[in-house]
């Protein structure tokens, strides 16, 4: 039988929100949907058939994690 951990991760729902809640520990800021939807499926998606330290490799490495947004820009 599978475990309890891969009967979450094939669970879209939870991948997403732990998608979701990694983004906002990693980048230290709320998840915009504007923004940062795309690194944050990405995430999810990446949760699928890897190990959960190389998919927060991959959101290290991903613009979403790199770049911050200035206070009162308005892009």
């Amino acid at each position: 039988g599978a475990s309890f951990s891969e009967a979450m991760a094939d669970a879209a729902a939870f991948r997403s929100c732990f998608a979701r809640a990694w983004f906002e520990y990693a980048t230290g800021r709320l998840h915009r949907a504007s923004d940062d939807e795309e690194a944050v499926e990405a995430l999810s998606e990446s949760l699928i058939g890897q190990s959960l330290v190389d998919a927060l490799a991959s959101l290290a490495t991903s613009p979403a994690f790199s770049t911050r947004r200035i206070l009162g820009d308005a892009q």
